[in-house]
């Protein structure tokens, strides 16, 4: 897993360098926006084999918001990656990867308990799209099947800080017709610190 790939200390290298960025904006009270960026190759440069198509180029940027007021919040997100050499990474591999990947998130939630309660219970909403192929290389034919489309709703129990129990419904839908996406019933629960 990722785990095993990872160097410990003094025995990291650096030979294949990556870019990661975020900014973030909090001049209007109760909104924050952000704009984030990541570059880099799916491999070091000595982990690379001689084949061609054994290593990606990734470029990576999106942009987020999030706004809250009272007991309202909304929150959204938008992401596209180009990724190059997928045309000889699908030769070598026999995959299907795109050339470019987009999608995007919109969601709305309303706390159900008074302002004054510890704990708060939202309901929500959420609208997301997301394509693995928005662009594909070479010979490589578009598959309308990874163009998604879900609409979420469900209720986020949040019982102390840092916990929340979350129930949630998805409506599943791709591009293709008469494509069979399940539709999901999800139950969770978090903890963050």
């Amino acid at each position: 897993g990722l785990r095993g790939g990872r160097q410990k200390g003094i025995q990291s290298t650096i030979d294949s360098p990556t870019f990661s960025t975020k900014l973030d904006y909090y001049g209007i009270p109760g909104l924050r926006l952000g704009l984030s960026g990541y570059f880099g190759r799916t491999q070091a440069e000595d982990d690379v084999e001689i084949l061609d198509g054994a290593d990606i180029g990734i470029a990576m940027v999106g942009v987020d918001a999030r706004y809250g007021y009272q007991r309202f919040t909304a929150r959204g997100q938008f992401i596209y990656a180009s990724l190059n050499d997928t045309e000889a990474y699908n030769n070598l591999t026999g995959r299907d990867l795109g050339s470019a990947l987009q999608g995007y998130y919109i969601e709305g939630a309303y706390n159900l308990l008074p302002l004054t309660a510890k704990q708060r219970l939202f309901a929500f909403a959420r609208y997301e799209n997301y394509d693995t192929h928005a662009d594909t290389e070479g010979g490589l034919v578009r598959n309308d099947a990874y163009n998604r489309t879900d609409i979420t709703t469900g209720l986020s129990y949040h019982i102390a800080p840092g916990v929340v129990l979350k129930g949630d419904y998805q409506f599943r839908d791709n591009n293709v017709e008469n494509g069979d996406v399940d539709d999901r019933l999800n139950f969770g629960i978090g903890v963050w610190f």
